[in-house]
């Protein structure tokens, strides 16, 4: 199933764990948002799409989710992405947002390396984050996840948890 969410100004919990879902797009508007993925999903999903205004969206358990690239756009607002859960396959991730601040969380012993490109963005990294030239590497013995990052003006966060 190919599943789309069309969400306006409101205040979303959505849970899609268990499912069987090839496609997920979702967009909304200003909105206090959390999608999770409490159990793995039954089948390889190809995209999952997020489009998010001025808002606060909370994105975990994306590991579950078992797709195989994640393209998530916001305007201004908080914006956490945890990728914890079972991962299966590797996966591109692109991140991009306009004004505010975004948190990416990763799994110990995932492997993942994050590019960045911004304009007046700060980058923190924690935990076991290491930069190398223009690349933040996190080493690890499963699968790898590779961010491309966008901002404009703001805060990043890569945490190791």
């Amino acid at each position: 199933m190919a599943l789309t969410i069309n969400a306006g100004a409101t205040a979303a919990d959505i849970e899609l764990g268990g499912l069987s879902l090839v496609g997920l797009t979702i967009s909304q508007g200003a909105s206090d948002f959390d999608l999770a993925f409490s159990e793995t999903n039954q089948t390889e999903m190809s995209t999952l799409r997020f489009n998010a205004g001025a808002s606060k969206a909370t994105l975990t358990s994306l590991a579950n989710a078992k797709a195989a690239e994640v393209i998530f756009k916001g305007g201004a607002g908080d914006y956490t992405l945890d990728f914890s859960g079972d991962l299966q396959r590797d996966v591109r991730v692109s991140v991009e947002a306009g004004l505010g601040n975004v948190v990416i969380i990763v799994p110990e012993n995932i492997a993942a390396e994050a590019t960045f490109d911004g304009a007046l963005t700060n980058v923190d990294t924690h935990d076991a984050w290491q930069r190398s030239a223009n690349k933040y590497v996190l080493e690890g013995e499963s699968h790898r996840i590779v961010f491309e990052v966008n901002m404009g003006v703001g805060n990043l966060e890569l945490h190791n948890r």
